[in-house]
């Protein structure tokens, strides 16, 4: 008589969609954050249903830089399929102390004269210090500016920013990078604003994501170099293939 094995499969707690975008592909990949998966309500064993709150956000990256918050009324909310992420998850924070912060230090994420910063968010409302990925100095900021404009900010020794117009209430595929002397940032396959700034002068503060930021992060990826235009046009078509922005 024959017999018939069939295998178990474990579940795979990641939501079903697009293949995984090659990140390390790029090399320099020192931080990879997504909220459809890696998304805890305590320190990495409970998975974060919708309406939850996180501590816990686990690095892809291979770094194991995963990023948390301790304080109960400072973290950010899982949002299963939140408006404007075309079905997709994100983490919501708030306009106020929500907050989560990384290990080690800014240098382990970027270098003084290079990095990528790739990330698909949403914000309801633009203003002064909202913030995607800063450091505790202010010293590499990426975010919003002012009312409706997202930023790179970099401190050489004076602080620079280059900026471009954004709109409230809307997601955004946004791609921030720093080489060559100049800081860029582009919004929805627009046009890149440059601007001229020298090698960031302080990297020994601590990483934090979504401060003050009154909105949702989906995906977040960050590089210790330039990974070039051809990448991030790749970066960006996945992204906006997965999210729909624009």
């Amino acid at each position: 008589m024959s017999h018939i094995h069939v295998l178990s499969v474990p579940r795979r707690l990641a939501q079903p969609g697009l293949t995984d975008f090659p990140y390390a592909s790029f090399g320099n990949l020192q931080l990879l954050l997504r909220a459809d998966r890696g998304v805890y309500t305590d320190a990495g064993v409970t998975p974060a249903a919708d309406g939850q709150t996180v501590q816990q956000w686990n690095d892809f990256s291979g770094a194991q830089r995963n990023f948390s918050q301790a304080t109960a009324g400072l973290r950010p909310t899982f949002r299963l399929n939140p408006t404007g992420f075309n079905g997709r998850s994100a983490i919501e924070f708030d306009t106020t102390d929500d907050q989560l912060t990384g290990p080690g230090t800014l240098d382990t994420y970027i270098a003084a004269g290079a990095v990528t910063v790739l990330v698909a968010m949403r914000v309801l409302t633009t203003a002064l210090s909202r913030f995607a990925f800063k450091d505790s100095g202010s010293f590499f900021e990426t975010g919003w500016g002012a009312t409706q404009t997202a930023l790179t900010r970099n401190w050489d020794g004076t602080q620079d920013a280059a900026s471009v117009t954004i709109a409230d209430n809307a997601t955004f595929i946004l791609e921030h990078w720093h080489t060559g002397g100049n800081i860029s940032v582009r919004a929805n396959g627009g046009a890149a604003n440059t601007v001229a700034s020298g090698d960031t002068t302080n990297l020994t503060g601590t990483p934090w994501i979504g401060t003050n930021l009154n909105g949702s992060i989906a995906e977040l990826a960050v590089y210790d170099a330039d990974i070039g235009d051809a990448n991030r046009t790749t970066w960006r078509n996945y992204a906006n293939a997965k999210y729909a922005a624009f």
